[in-house]
């Protein structure tokens, strides 16, 4: 699977969090490494792989400037998995006290190789309240040799008394730039041939997410090979064509009745979630209104030149109080979708109402 081989066993190589992973560095090397971490932000954007990288550096045998050395006995049980250092839980099946006084009874233990027991608790949120209250008594008075590492995608959901016992660190979307030169580096390892667009389209996708763009990735090397074409991202990936998106907004701004049935008689065809198109159309739509803006506004665009261009050309058509209409009008079509008889004439009706109105 490409994102375990490609999953970072450095702290540098980890995409976009800089500053977290300077920071623990810093606190490995000073001997001052709190007894547990809130890892904090949205999937796939590196807690846990930081977590396991944390647990091999405070074991490390060889410590390389606050970086694992990957080398040691200890680093390598842990890299594959086999450690008993390191235990992962998922807390959204295992969330009862029970499974947290469990856990307690098994960290009493001082480790028999290496300084320190590591507990990541993925999904930490999703603990029940009792869970969270046994688990507190452990966080105020942790044994010496326990680390913990707690892991959520919502911090507003974890108890303010377990937050205030934890050094926390929030995790941000990476950017579709970032995310792009890592797919870049991979499809080179790999000799796997992808044009830059294709990389970046999977990269917008991927919302920020590392993990699931090389899932992406994966998905489309099992079906295509070595040579994967922009077409094939759009049809595997069930990724709808930007060019569409042009298309139906210069038919809206024309007029064009014509233009608009056919654009949906290809999403009808190709059998594309209704919903879905919509919610793509409307997100194509806020990048036009970006293009009404300042020229600064323009860098929130991340797409390639070719693609800002043609998004600079159709912006020109439209002016923010149009845009700001379709983006309504769009958004009651999708809170009424679910009362729709007919969901591809629920769609046209909505679009067809835009004309002449804008």
């Amino acid at each position: 699977m490409l994102a375990n081989d490609y999953r970072p066993s450095l702290f540098k190589d980890v995409i976009g969090q800089d500053s977290i992973t300077s920071t623990i560095m810093k606190s490995i090397l000073q001997l001052k490494v709190p007894s547990a971490f809130l890892f904090a932000g949205p999937s796939g954007t590196g807690k846990t792989t930081v977590a396991r990288i944390l647990a091999k550096a405070i074991n490390c045998e060889d410590l390389q400037e606050g970086e694992p050395c990957n080398k040691c006995d200890i680093c390598k049980s842990i890299s594959n998995g086999t450690s008993f250092n390191v235990t992962e839980i998922d807390a959204a099946s295992n969330n009862s006290v029970d499974d947290i006084r469990a856990l307690v009874d098994q960290i009493r233990y001082s480790p028999q190789i290496g300084k320190y027991r590591i507990i990541i608790l993925d999904e930490v949120h999703r603990l029940s309240v009792a869970a969270f209250n046994s688990l507190l008594k452990t966080l105020e008075e942790p044994p010496a040799h326990v680390k913990f590492v707690l892991c959520t995608t919502e911090m507003h959901q974890v108890i303010d008394t377990i937050v205030s016992r934890c050094q926390i660190h929030k995790f941000r979307r990476v950017t579709n730039k970032e995310i792009t030169t890592r797919l870049a580096t991979i499809t080179k390892a790999e000799g796997i041939e992808i044009d830059t667009n294709s990389l970046q389209l999977i990269a917008e996708i991927s919302k920020g997410s590392v993990r699931d763009a090389i899932s992406s990735l994966q998905k489309l090397n099992a079906y295509s090979g070595e040579r994967i074409d922009y077409g094939q991202v759009l049809s595997i990936l069930n990724i709808f064509d930007k060019n569409d998106h042009f298309r139906m907004m210069k038919a809206i701004k024309t007029n064009d009745v014509n233009e608009i049935i056919m654009i949906i008689k290809g999403v009808h065809e190709t059998g594309y979630d209704y919903l879905q198109y919509l919610t793509s159309l409307v997100s194509h739509c806020r990048n036009l209104l970006i293009c009404t803006g300042s020229k600064p506004m323009l860098s929130l665009l991340e797409v390639d030149d070719s693609v800002r261009m043609q998004y600079e050309q159709t912006g020109k058509l439209y002016n923010e109080k149009e845009l700001l209409l379709i983006i309504t009008k769009l958004q009651e079509c999708m809170f009424q979708f679910d009362r729709a008889v007919n969901q591809r004439l629920h769609v046209e009706i909505a679009l067809l109402g835009l004309l002449k109105s804008v």
